[in-house]
């Protein structure tokens, strides 16, 4: 079961991590910040693979990888795979108009992510 704002909603409920076949839970780009409270009430140790190339981290203990998500004023980035509301925020920050069309995650996206382009520039979404 996933809370969308408060763990506590619910009342008091016990969280185990579950770990299935050996593996560890898939993290999509997206909010580090989200992901990263939702492990921790998990109980769920998470990596930061950009820390662990630069020699920044021990890498002894397992745990779920997660890149951090950059995006530059003016640069295309790319959405592909997000939610609909990390895909925003990012298109947003970047200084594109962000047009959606269907549902689920963000499937395709119109313009090539790494494209430098003025502030405003029109992107279209599709979610599949």
């Amino acid at each position: 079961m996933v809370y969308a704002n408060d763990m506590e909603m619910q009342g008091k409920k016990s969280f185990k991590a579950v770990n299935v076949g050996g593996r560890m839970p898939l993290t999509l780009q997206g909010s580090r910040e989200a992901s990263k409270k939702v492990y921790d009430k998990l109980g769920i140790n998470t990596v930061n693979w950009d820390m662990v190339a630069r020699g920044e981290v021990d890498t002894s203990n397992r745990g779920v990888p997660f890149v951090d998500l950059k995006y530059k004023e003016g640069i295309v980035p790319n959405v592909v795979g997000m939610g609909l509301m990390d895909a925003l925020y990012v298109m947003e920050n970047a200084g594109f108009k962000t047009h959606v069309f269907g549902k689920g995650r963000v499937g395709a996206q119109s313009l090539t992510a790494g494209q430098k382009l003025p502030f405003g520039t029109a992107i279209n979404l599709e979610l599949k």
